[in-house]
C-alpha cells in the first residue's frame, strides 16, 4: 500500500499513486480510494470522503484548500 510520507506534498503523493496505476488495470474508483486511504490527515480524507469524488484530480482539489498542499490540516 502507498501511503502519504511526511512532508510529501498532495500533489506528489497523487503522482506516486498515478504511477502505480499505470503498471497495471487500475479504476479511478481505486486511485480514489488509496489516495484517501493513505493520506496523513485523517480528517481532511473524511472531508473529501462526503463530496464522493469520481477521479483523484477531483480528490486533490477538493483536499487541498481544506488541509493544505501537505495535507497537515492547515495551508502550508
Amino acid at each position: 500500500a502507498c501511503r502519504q510520507m511526511w512532508g510529501e506534498r498532495l500533489l506528489d503523493y497523487a503522482q506516486s499513486l498515478r504511477e502505480i496505476a499505470e503498471q497495471g488495470d487500475i479504476s479511478e474508483d481505486w486511485l480514489v480510494s488509496a489516495f484517501l486511504k493513505g493520506m496523513r490527515c485523517p480528517m481532511g480524507a473524511t472531508h473529501v470522503r462526503g463530496y464522493r469524488p469520481r477521479t483523484l484530480d477531483e480528490a486533490v482539489n477538493l483536499v487541498t484548500p481544506h488541509v493544505g498542499d501537505y495535507g497537515e490540516g492547515y495551508g502550508v
